[in-house]
């Protein structure tokens, strides 16, 4: 039984300044919205030729609210309790209170450059998990990260695209991911399900208004959905659409935000000795063609998140030298905090982790049927985190 338990305080959505769990300072008033009746499979179920409830349902209800009144009941955001000024079965108000910094879990900040602190009228951010716990005791089991301050959020509207939100993004913002009708006076929101499978290759804090109200559908289907993906990739690593990174074309991320690759460093890095450039006998041979078909990352390819990062500089270097055999030219370091950049300054590296925030975080991501399953970080992924996502009806190849 994979469902919440009865009267777990579940909810559909979390809203602060607007749509989803963000607010500008402390004080401001969150709303939220319980996730109530829901149809959910019955693990007593035992098939079509059962007469007898409950074993001939497939699904049973059952009813997420947080309880008629808040008796001994209480809210905390990061640890902290929040001051409650409204309770019903399906919604509850409350005063953001004052998150230390030493209780966010969102210690890294956005670079000033980029809109974070610094700039003008941006505070520092800091962050804490929602947790809701009844008047029964029960206590919820996922909710989403509630972010006080720092740079506004940028909203992907139920019918936009997230991966052109990323592709627009500066290193560090926060995306939204909205519903299709926001929840109101204790009405659940009404689900927004985007048909993506999204490549997160900068950081970016990827934030939905709770699992059960934004969704990632990363369905194969239609055919062809996966070329634009497959041909994103090869693009960020360096190469051309053959596969080799002679015929690579920097002209292939115009338009996306922070895109400053060139021939002899790619945005996104390989891992070392990971065979990314044709058939070698000496990168376990046929092997590493079967995992690289029908493309780049072939058989880890398609999940409904793929995360990319920078991790290393060539420092002019051939990275796709043939003679490595697919590892790092001498003189490569590794991106350390330190590589990123004054506080006002460029940031020569847009795709490293090291430099601005990452999350994702208040999401469902849901029938990914390829190598890369539900959410593949691929590596150099330093400092994300990911929580509050409900993960189900994915598989992949490994």
């Amino acid at each position: 039984d994979c469902a919440y338990p009865a009267a777990t305080p579940a909810i559909a959505e979390v809203d602060g300044e607007g749509v989803g769990p963000w607010v500008s300072t402390v004080g401001r008033i969150l709303t939220i919205t319980a996730l109530g009746d829901q149809m959910v499979p019955n693990n007593a179920y035992s098939g079509p030729s059962a007469t007898t409830a409950p074993y001939n349902q497939k699904k049973v209800p059952r009813h997420y609210g947080f309880g008629p009144t808040k008796g001994t009941g209480s809210v905390t955001i990061g640890g902290v309790n929040a001051i409650v000024t409204g309770w019903s079965d399906t919604t509850i108000t409350v005063i953001v209170p004052i998150i230390p910094s030493s209780a966010s879990t969102c210690p890294i900040q956005q670079q000033a450059q980029y809109g974070g602190p610094g700039a003008l009228g941006v505070t520092n951010a800091v962050c804490g998990e929602l947790v809701i716990t009844t008047n029964a005791g029960q206590q919820s089991v996922d909710t989403v990260t509630v972010t006080v301050g720092g740079k506004a959020p940028t909203h992907v509207a139920a019918s936009g695209s997230i991966q052109a939100a990323i592709d627009a993004a500066k290193p560090g913002d926060l995306i939204i991911v909205d519903p299709v009708t926001p929840a109101s006076n204790g009405v659940p929101a009404v689900q927004a399900v985007h048909q993506e499978m999204l490549l997160m290759w900068k950081p970016v804090r990827l934030q939905g208004v709770g699992a059960a109200s934004s969704v990632i559908n990363a369905n194969t289907h239609p055919a062809g959905k996966l070329d634009d993906w497959r041909q994103r990739v090869t693009c960020l690593f360096g190469l051309g659409l053959n596969g080799s990174p002679t015929t690579w074309d920097g002209a292939c991320g115009s338009g996306w935000f922070g895109f400053n690759a060139t021939p002899n460093n790619p945005q996104v890095d390989r891992l070392p000795l990971e065979a990314t450039v044709g058939w070698d006998a000496n990168l376990n041979g046929n092997l590493a063609e079967l995992l690289q078909e029908p493309s780049l990352m072939g058989a880890l390819e398609g999940a409904g998140i793929t995360v990319l990062a920078k991790g290393a500089d060539f420092h002019g270097a051939n990275p796709f030298d043939p003679t490595l055999l697919a590892g790092f030219p001498t003189g490569t370091t590794l991106l350390t905090s330190s590589t990123c950049g004054t506080t006002a300054g460029p940031n020569p590296f847009p795709s490293s982790f090291q430099c601005n925030p990452s999350s994702i975080d208040g999401l469902s991501i849901t029938n990914s049927s390829q190598g890369g399953g539900a959410i593949f970080v691929h590596g150099w992924g330093h400092n994300l985190q990911i929580a509050n996502a409900r993960i189900y009806n994915n598989s992949g190849t490994l």
